[in-house]
């Protein structure tokens, strides 16, 4: 019997990525997965190089290959249209420069439709997400520490995994229902040029009833030079205050709908703050400390402590002086006689 809808969609945003995006499309395809079971949607985001050229010859082999075209709006615009035309049960982002660990995508395809993955998937017990494993290509080193996770596939909710002290800021390597999305009203923020992911993850994780960590290795990063995630100027640093924005108004929401996970979002707010402050530092921004003052919005400070388990003190430190706070991380980084980041 045909199936109706495939399992997984794909979403690949496609800007200026003419040297990467055939060993992305290869290694999905690759994989000798039945096509029925997945689809594939690349965005092209109005990439002035061969990147949709090279995206549509693979398309004349592949039914399931969707190429989207659109004016360049940014990578949050291209994966919100991708999310749009997808048509999967589960969602998978997956970075132009990057790739699908090699037997990863049957594995997760044969475990969502096979008698074994029937057992995470019952109505009492449907997923909200499947978390698995990112790691750097060449080197295996782990994007994120797997240390503490059950291996019996054990669910948790979001506050549950934030109170393991697991915190993740992106979107790959997992594989997110597409009704838990539409649930939770969750789009990429468009006005952001950087942190898309943490933002989008971050309006899920709070409401999630049900994670399921596989150790599966999902995805591999490839560093690429030039990405937009590898270079930060004082334009950039201006841009974030839509993430810091952005972040206020869901620390707001959550404090509304699910108070019980408030923690896990106050501790993100720190948490981008600090990693803004680092690339400052790291980068050299001039006068960074004026830029902060003009970009943190008007209720951002204080953070609540309440239930957040780790790095308290500092959140104190922040609380009390932001410029304190900044001026500790700039001794931080003369001591330690290298460049924090």
């Amino acid at each position: 019997m045909e199936r109706r809808q495939p399992i997984l969609s794909l979403v690949i945003p496609v800007y200026r990525v003419e040297d990467c995006i055939a060993r992305a499309l290869d290694s999905v395809y690759s994989q000798g997965v039945d096509e029925s079971l997945f689809e594939v949607i690349a965005v092209d985001d109005g990439s002035p190089d061969k990147s949709a050229e090279i995206v549509g010859n693979c398309r004349a082999g592949h039914s399931n290959l969707t190429l989207l075209r659109k004016p360049n709006g940014g990578v949050s615009s291209a994966r919100n249209k991708g999310m749009e035309h997808a048509k999967g049960e589960w969602i998978i982002f997956l970075d132009a420069d990057d790739a699908i660990a090699p037997g990863a995508l049957k594995d997760l395809t044969g475990f969502l439709t096979e008698p074994d993955g029937e057992a995470v998937r019952t109505p009492e017990r449907m997923p909200d997400i499947i978390m698995m494993r990112e790691v750097y290509a060449g080197s295996g080193t782990e994007k994120y520490s797997w240390k503490g996770m059950a291996e019996d596939l054990s669910p948790y909710t979001g506050m549950e995994l934030f109170r393991k002290g697991y915190f993740r800021s992106t979107v790959t390597g997992l594989a997110i229902r597409r009704g838990f999305i539409k649930e939770c009203g969750a789009r990429f923020d468009e006005r952001t040029a950087m942190g898309e992911d943490s933002t989008f993850i971050h309006s899920l994780l709070p409401y999630a009833r049900c994670i399921i960590p596989w150790s599966r290795v999902l995805y591999l990063i490839h560093i690429r030079g030039g990405s937009a995630s590898r270079t930060f100027t004082v334009e950039r640093l201006r841009a974030c205050r839509y993430n810091l924005q952005a972040a206020l108004g869901l620390a707001r929401k959550v404090g509304r709908e699910v108070p019980e996970s408030l923690p896990m979002i106050e501790f993100y707010r720190y948490s981008i703050l600090l990693h803004y402050m680092k690339l400052a530092i790291k980068y050299r921004i001039p006068h960074a400390m004026r830029v902060f003052r003009e970009i943190v919005p008007e209720g951002y400070i204080p953070l609540k402590r309440d239930g957040v388990v780790r790095e308290r003190w500092k959140m104190r430190v922040m609380n009390g002086s932001l410029a304190a706070f900044y001026f500790l991380l700039e001794i931080q980084n003369l001591l330690t006689g290298k460049r924090i980041g």
